[in-house]
C-alpha cells in the first residue's frame, strides 16, 4: 500500500463520518463530495471508491483498485469498461434487510386489511364496516419469494411470524434456507408462481432476471395473488403488469421500482385502485449512508492488511 491512501467518497459526508474512515489508518486521506468537479479533480490519485461510479471515472482513475458501492443492486455499476477492469467491486448487501422486509408487509397488510379503504372513508367520515367482507388473513396464505438471498431470508423469517407457509426461489437451490418451506431453483418458478398467494421480487437485475416476468408469468398465477416489485424495475415487464391488473390475473400490486424512474406521470399505473406506488424508497431508513459506512470500513480494514474483501462482487453475473 502507497504511504497514503485516498479513499474518494461520492456524497458529501459529515465530519464524524469521515473521521470514522480515517480512524482506520493514519495513511488514509478522505476526500467526500458530490461536486462533479472536485470528484473529477480527486480521481486520478483515488485508490479506493466508496460510492457510485460512472463511466467516465475509469480514464481518470488510474490508481483505482477497489470500488464499494452503498446498496446491494450493482447494475449501474455493470457497464462493459467497468466489468472487464481488474477493479474490486464490493456492495452493502444486508444492509437493506429489515427496512426491506418492512416494506413488503406493510404494503401486504395494506392490501390484506383494505386500509387504504378505510383510509378513504376517514376522510369523508364515513362509518362502514363492509370493506371487512374483503378482508384476507397472511396467516396460511403463501408468500413466494423470488430472490433468498439476506432481503429475501429476512422476509421469510417475517412471514413465519404471520403464520405463512413460504416458497423461495434460489439461484443455487441445495443450500439450505431457514424459514423456507420449499426451495427451488429458478426451473422451479412455474411451481411457485401457481402455488402462491403473494409473490415478491427480491432478484438483482442480471441478463437472466431482465424481463423475467411477462404475460406468460401472470397467466401461471392462478391464485390471482398480490404482486409486489421491489427488486429492479427491468424485471418485470410493465405492459404485461398493466394488463395482469387489468383482467384480473393479479388482485393488486405494490410497486417500488419501475423499467424507468421516475415513473413516468402519463403511466396508467398511478390512478390504478389496486396498486401502491413508492418512489424506490423500501431500503432506504435516515442516515443511510452513515449505516452503509459500517461494512465499508471493515472491508477497508482488510484491504489495507491484504485479506479477503467481503460482499465481492461477481461483476459479470451481476451479484
Amino acid at each position: 500500500m502507497p504511504s497514503e491512501l485516498v479513499v474518494l467518497v461520492t456524497y458529501n459526508l459529515s465530519p464524524p463520518n469521515i473521521q470514522r474512515i480515517k480512524d482506520v489508518s493514519p495513511s488514509i486521506e478522505v476526500v467526500a463530495t458530490n461536486d462533479p468537479k472536485k470528484i473529477e479533480l480527486s480521481l486520478p490519485e483515488a485508490t479506493v471508491i466508496f460510492g457510485e461510479v460512472e463511466p467516465e471515472f475509469l480514464a481518470l482513475a488510474k490508481k483505482l483498485k477497489w470500488v464499494h458501492y452503498p446498496y446491494a443492486g450493482v447494475d449501474k455499476a455493470l457497464f462493459p469498461e467497468f466489468v472487464t477492469s481488474d477493479i474490486t467491486l464490493t456492495c452493502s448487501r444486508g444492509l437493506h434487510k429489515h427496512q426491506m422486509a418492512e416494506h413488503l408487509f406493510g404494503l401486504m397488510l395494506t392490501f390484506t386489511r383494505r386500509l387504504l379503504t378505510y383510509r378513504s372513508y376517514q376522510m369523508e367520515k364515513k362509518w362502514d364496516t363492509s370493506p371487512f367482507r374483503e378482508t384476507q388473513l397472511l396467516t396460511n396464505s403463501t408468500l413466494g419469494i423470488l430472490g433468498v438471498g439476506a432481503i429475501g431470508t429476512e422476509m421469510a423469517k417475517a412471514a413465519k411470524g404471520f403464520g405463512m407457509r413460504v416458497m423461495g426461489l434460489k439461484m443455487n437451490p441445495s443450500v439450505h434456507v431457514e424459514n423456507v418451506d420449499v426451495l427451488l431453483g429458478t426451473k422451479g418458478l412455474p411451481q411457485l408462481l401457481r402455488g402462491s398467494d403473494h409473490v415478491v421480487v427480491v432478484l438483482p437485475l442480471t441478463l437472466e432476471t431482465e424481463n423475467l416476468i411477462t404475460e406468460k408469468e401472470f397467466g401461471l398465477m392462478e391464485r390471482k395473488p398480490f404482486f409486489y416489485n421491489l427488486a429492479r424495475g427491468p424485471i418485470v415487464n410493465t405492459g404485461d403488469l398493466i394488463e395482469a391488473l387489468k383482467r384480473g390475473k393479479i388482485k393488486g400490486a405494490g410497486l417500488d421500482v419501475f423499467e424507468e424512474e421516475p415513473l413516468d406521470k402519463a403511466s396508467p399505473l398511478w390512478a390504478m385502485e389496486n396498486v401502491i406506488i413508492t418512489p424506490h424508497v423500501g431500503g432506504l431508513i435516515p442516515h443511510y449512508i452513515t449505516e452503509a459506512i459500517s461494512p465499508f470500513l471493515e472491508n477497508l480494514r482488510r484491504f489495507l492488511t491484504g485479506e479477503d474483501l467481503l460482499n465481492v462482487v461477481n461483476k459479470r453475473k451481476g451479484y
